[in-house]
């Protein structure tokens, strides 16, 4: 089959594979809850939706996305100043 495809579709055939396989090594999560990982997510969202009566969810949903948002910010601001500091640094 190596032989058919071209260099560049076997080498990714071959990466694909590889990372198939490395998959294929994570073990299987149980989180006690139901039979695998989408059982727990299910059960969460659940438990999530049915505490929405009495507890404002979605404004605490908004208000958290609002202060990661704030932070993510800031730090792109550092960064770009921190490059823009790197750059002025290397003209003479």
């Amino acid at each position: 089959m190596m032989q058919e495809l071209g260099l560049l579709e076997g080498l990714l055939v071959a990466v694909i594979n590889f990372i198939g396989g490395m998959i294929d090594l994570i073990p299987a999560f149980d989180m006690g809850i139901g039979n695998n990982l989408t059982n727990s997510i299910q059960f969460m969202a659940n438990l999530v939706a049915g505490a929405g009566i009495l507890i404002p969810v979605k404004d605490i949903f908004l208000i958290i996305s609002i202060i990661v948002s704030f932070r993510v910010f800031m730090f792109s601001v550092f960064a770009i100043n921190w490059i823009i500091r790197r750059i002025v640094d290397l003209i003479p």
